[in-house]
């Protein structure tokens, strides 16, 4: 596509943002079982949480922050590399952010735990420096 890739990934922490914002908050655990990273969401079936994970933010700083960070590396990296190397960057960061996360918490005995993961703005980051 002739747009830059980090509009899109804006585009989701944007969207995903704004759900945590007008959740009820009654029902905060379901929020965070469909959205962040759990085991205990996993032995639900919820396999999509395996790929909003990466779209979490539980603060406005923290939302705002990681999409300007986004948004300035791939506009760079998009210049030098094009967006093919970029799309493919941020889907391995989140395939192999993904695969940690899961090991991780499969290694712990705990199934309370709930985690956002910043694999795409570290794989973006590698990226540069390797």
């Amino acid at each position: 596509p002739n747009g830059n890739i980090g509009v899109g990934i804006i585009g989701l922490n944007t969207l995903i943002y704004g759900m945590y914002l007008i959740w009820p908050a009654h029902n905060h655990f379901g929020f965070m079982n469909n959205f962040t990273f759990s085991m205990y969401g996993l032995s639900k079936g919820y396999l999509h949480n395996m790929f909003f994970c990466h779209f979490t933010h539980m603060s406005a700083f923290s939302y705002l922050l990681d999409s300007l960070i986004i948004y300035l590396l791939t506009q760079n990296l998009s210049m030098m590399f094009g967006n093919l190397f970029v799309a493919k960057t941020c889907i391995l960061s989140m395939a192999m952010g993904s695969a940690f996360m899961f090991l991780h918490h499969s290694t712990q005995n705990v199934n309370k735990a709930f985690h956002g993961n910043d694999a795409i703005l570290r794989g973006l980051i590698f990226s540069i420096i390797f």
